[in-house]
């Protein structure tokens, strides 16, 4: 068994910390992660961590991720591209926001970049929410820690390279009904917007053995803090149709929240896919 604690905080301090940039210095929330270990695959990853402002090792063996990792930390939700239906080849295509220029894959390097644009809060928006699950390395300039935006690397380009030619049409003959006149906004959405897999603290990718497990396990505890704000950022941005891409063994908890936005507004479409980052032809399913 391998102990993690994390140093969270209140909504003041993390989830509303755009708004209200102050920071509440004694407002510190423990939460303990006990994660079966049985090879002790996780405990090796976390001993790769150097120790810093915003890693311990502790003496009884145990880690602690510190507050400061999560502290504006945050990587924002963004209106990354406009869907357009191309008359001229009868097929619809990605452009930057609000131009009549073809999107590339769009990624980030630093920040310093024009990137990604804030979502827009209104009626006609139209926009199109991709839920993912929480951002990785490519959504954080290294080796300042400094958030850039979702879907950044891979899971970007994938995004770009597949959505209109092998994800919509499924989308569309699964029940997504849009007007071929209508402009619609592609926003990506992070359910927890902090770095789950730890990988700024290790430096290990998600495909070394215990890397994932690390990953879900912190997902998991962060979530039912991040729940509430997650939901009232889902029904503020007023979204035509809802795309669940969260890694699969989260998902069902997104659902969850998914669901209850539909309780309250049942004209939104929503879908479940795979996460982007495996998008090749891979099917979709109806929410």
């Amino acid at each position: 068994m391998t102990e993690l604690i994390l140093e969270f905080g209140c909504n003041h301090c993390y989830l509303l910390q755009f708004r209200y940039p102050s920071f509440c210095e004694y407002c510190t929330i423990e939460l303990s992660i006990r994660i079966k270990d049985k090879n002790n695959t996780v405990k090796y990853i976390l001993e790769k961590g150097q120790e810093s402002s915003y890693f311990n090792k502790n003496s009884n063996g145990s880690f602690t991720i510190k507050k400061d990792f999560f502290y504006r930390k945050i990587v924002p939700d963004v209106y990354r591209y406009d869907l357009k239906f191309d008359n001229s080849v009868t097929e619809w295509k990605l452009y930057e926001p609000n131009t009549s220029i073809i999107a590339g894959d769009w990624v980030t390097k630093t920040s310093n970049d024009g990137y990604g644009h804030p979502i827009q809060i209104q009626e006609d928006a139209n926009n199109i929410l991709i839920i993912l699950e929480s951002p990785h390395i490519e959504e954080y300039e290294y080796p300042s820690f400094i958030p850039l935006q979702p879907a950044n690397g891979e899971t970007g380009i994938r995004f770009s390279k597949y959505f209109t030619g092998h994800i919509l049409p499924l989308l569309e003959a699964l029940g997504l009904s849009l007007c071929r006149r209508e402009t619609y906004r592609i926003c990506f959405v992070n359910p927890v917007p902090f770095q789950t897999s730890l990988h700024f603290i290790h430096q290990q990718d998600l495909v070394v053995t215990g890397a994932n497990t690390l990953r879900n396990n912190v997902w998991k505890k962060i979530f039912p803090h991040c729940e509430i704000d997650f939901e009232q950022r889902l029904r503020s941005y007023k979204p035509i149709a809802i795309l669940n891409s969260c890694t699969t063994s989260l998902d069902k908890r997104v659902k969850k929240s998914i669901d209850n936005i539909i309780k309250t507004n049942n004209k939104i479409q929503t879908f479940n896919t795979y996460h982007p980052s495996k998008w090749e032809a891979n099917p979709c399913s109806k929410g």
